[in-house]
């Protein structure tokens, strides 16, 4: 169990890694098993971030099953099941990331919610009111 959350941790955070370097940021820490996400990301590309290790992982089990199916081969076959095995077990390793997701779209509502009660009539920068 712990060969399995070593190596499915470090490429889980490494992908998290490379989610920030793609929207041209960087972790704030970085261990084997948890990266720190800079907390005034935007909603958006908060999400972008955490949910990308699973994506990859389930992409990797979709292309394992899809080669199961067209396998012509018993050689193709067992590379393609590893591949599902692999992206499955990773892809099931990313449910605590899509509680965090679901965390923080609560905390965002929650605050949408306070502003509106608080300030129904506040502008948009654009002019407009957030009432309607």
């Amino acid at each position: 169990m712990n060969l399995l959350r070593l190596l499915f941790g470090a490429l889980h955070e490494g992908l998290h890694v490379l989610a920030l370097w793609l929207i041209g940021r960087r972790p704030e820490r970085v261990t084997i098993s948890h990266v720190d996400i800079p907390g005034d990301l935007s909603t958006g590309r908060y999400v972008f971030v955490a949910i990308f290790p699973t994506v990859v992982f389930l992409l990797i089990a979709a292309f394992g099953l899809v080669g199961m199916a067209s396998a012509s081969s018993i050689m193709q076959f067992g590379v393609a099941l590893v591949m599902a095995i692999i992206g499955s077990i990773g892809a099931v390793g990313g449910l605590g990331d899509l509680h965090l997701i679901t965390l923080r779209l609560a905390q965002d509502a929650e605050l949408a919610q306070h502003a509106k009660r608080v300030d129904p009539d506040r502008q948009h920068p654009d002019g407009q009111s957030k009432s309607g």
